[in-house]
């Protein structure tokens, strides 16, 4: 749902050193001049509705600013309620993907897994294969081996 440009500036502004909302003028009990704009939801991100439709506030950053999105918008320190401009950038669905800091295994370190015996490997996933980064006694080193082939393979990596 797209929202047109000058509608949009009219009633909000966009602070680009903070990432703040605020709305510019009145429009009803809980859009107040002067007042931060959204609301965070429960995974992290900040959404602003105007008019009964929400948008997500890191795309609004861009359509305030007369830029045209097509593709995704990735926050680089995957914190999703920082709108900071110099933390957000267009990417598409692949560097976005790239870009991400949670682990989904039992020991908290992301891009391992743990052998049947007992050693732990690091593993990135590139261009739909799999590829290897070695086998490790230590979790953490497994990690850093991870680490180091994900930030050589990625170029969406930021971590």
């Amino acid at each position: 749902m797209a929202i047109e440009l000058e509608y949009l500036q009219s009633l909000l502004s966009y602070d680009k050193e903070t990432g703040i909302f605020t709305w510019i003028k009145n429009k009803g009990r809980k859009v107040v001049a002067g007042k931060k704009a959204g609301h965070i939801r429960e995974d992290g991100y900040e959404r602003i509705v105007i008019d009964g439709i929400g948008y997500m506030s890191h795309r609004l950053a861009f359509i305030i600013q007369g830029i045209t999105i097509s593709d995704e918008v990735d926050h680089i320190d995957c914190n999703p309620s920082n709108n900071k401009w110099d933390n957000l950038r267009l990417a598409d669905r692949q560097l976005n993907s790239q870009n991400h800091r949670k682990s989904k295994n039992k020991h908290g370190l992301m891009g391992i897994y743990q052998e049947k015996s007992g050693k732990f490997r690091g593993q990135v996933r590139h261009e739909g294969k799999n590829v290897a980064c070695g086998t490790y006694v230590i979790p953490e080193e497994a990690h850093a081996a991870y680490l180091d082939t994900k930030r050589h393979l990625h170029k969406g990596c930021t971590i």
